[in-house]
């Protein structure tokens, strides 16, 4: 039964968004610094990639997710409960402790155990309600505790990094929770959501495509997730022995099964189908989330900064899609202007944006720092008008 407190959403997003603006501004700092706008004394990091990168993972992605997680599951997976008061107070002295320790009094093995500890709690309560459900659990949604599990072992990495103050196992923690954890909650929950975002308006294509992701065998999901496994594992033992070869054989394995899982399950193939502004847009971030997947499976030394296409232009304009999605239904509006509003060709022309100028930033040493700021400041410019569409369609009629 529905509750006051069956929409955890609502105090999670936002410390979401306020930590995308707190990770994504640091890099302001040192290109307003080499500008001598700011004195060096005040920020004399120039490449503040630690501080930028833990940021964005305690107080972006994790509020983000766990909102999404806590109220998403119960509808879900149907029969269950939803997380009581008391849960929703765990999970958000949690998230305070870490913005705490990450940005007023900076700890790193604190703010990686309490990383690690969220999604614990998370993936708990996802088997939780798995075991609850007096029916049969939709075989894509288990990839939602596979990811939340590789985010957690991810964080336990990064913890021992930290311990060791190794510089190796601090880049396999932060593999396995950016191309582990991330792109299977895409995996998971795009498969649902896929369906009343682009043809829930269509109740034939909207059966076929329920049938479609309903009738996925247990047993491909099982092999997706072994080899996707299996690929972190001899890539780890690559990266060690120094192979590079392998690295690149085992990123293109994960690409492949990505690629196979959006043109089968999300239905890129399937171009007409995706009518609208906001679909057209899901449509576009799931192409530019793969191509960013191929520039870091294939880029090289160049890999890290391709990446960002990824992050930006593909994984963030599909999650504030998502976003968009959950809020407007929640909030008892007209989902119908999701395919009519042109703002969401903006969205993803700031976003692709901010991605190409992050992307191809090391294309140009010399205004390197720069760019940097330009991407940061076309990303916090994309927050800004996203935020005000929100509030205007929330609160005004």
């Amino acid at each position: 039964m529905q509750t006051k407190y069956s929409e955890p959403y609502r105090i999670f997003f936002p410390i979401g968004i306020l930590g995308a603006i707190t990770g994504i501004m640091v890099w302001l700092f040192p290109w307003l610094t080499m500008l001598y706008i700011l004195p060096t004394a005040w920020f004399s990091n120039p490449y503040p990639v630690s501080i930028h990168t833990e940021l964005l993972l305690g107080l972006f992605f994790l509020p983000i997710i766990v909102g999404f997680l806590l109220t998403a599951i119960p509808r879900f997976v149907m029969g269950t409960r939803f997380l009581n008061i008391y849960g929703i107070a765990y999970f958000l002295v949690l998230q305070l402790l870490l913005t705490f320790f990450s940005v007023f009094y900076k700890i790193q093995l604190v703010f990686y155990f309490l990383y690690s500890l969220s999604l614990f709690s998370a993936s708990i309560f996802i088997l939780s309600r798995f075991r609850e459900s007096k029916t049969k659990v939709s075989t894509y949604l288990y990839f939602s505790f596979s990811g939340v599990v590789f985010g957690f072992l991810g964080g336990i990495v990064l913890l021992l990094s930290t311990y060791f103050q190794s510089n190796l196992w601090l880049g396999l923690g932060r593999h396995l929770v950016f191309y582990g954890f991330l792109p299977f909650l895409i995996v998971s929950f795009g498969t649902k959501l896929i369906i009343p975002i682009v043809v829930g308006q269509n109740p034939t294509l909207k059966a076929k495509w329920i049938q479609t992701a309903e009738s996925i065998p247990k047993k491909t999901v099982s092999l997706f997730t072994v080899l996707y496994a299996f690929s972190f594992v001899v890539e780890s033992w690559s990266i060690f022995y120094h192979i590079p070869k392998l690295q690149i054989l085992f990123g293109g394995l994960r690409l492949f099964l990505l690629l196979f899982w959006f043109v089968k399950y999300f239905h890129l193939k399937e171009f007409s189908a995706f009518k609208g502004t906001m679909p057209l847009v899901v449509y576009i971030s799931c192409w530019v989330f793969l191509l960013g997947l191929a520039g870091y499976a294939f880029g090289g030394s160049h890999a890290i900064h391709f990446a960002h296409i990824y992050f930006i232009g593909g994984l963030s304009l599909f999650v504030f899609c998502v976003m968009v999605r959950v809020i407007l239904s929640h909030g008892g509006k007209d989902v119908s202007i999701e395919k009519t509003s042109k703002v969401f060709y903006w969205f993803a022309f700031l976003l692709i944006l901010a991605a190409v100028t992050r992307g191809t930033a090391h294309l140009f040493p010399t205004i390197f720092v720069s760019h940097l700021a330009y991407a940061s400041i076309t990303y916090m410019l994309f927050l800004a008008v996203w935020s005000v569409w929100i509030i205007r369609h929330l609160f005004c009629k």
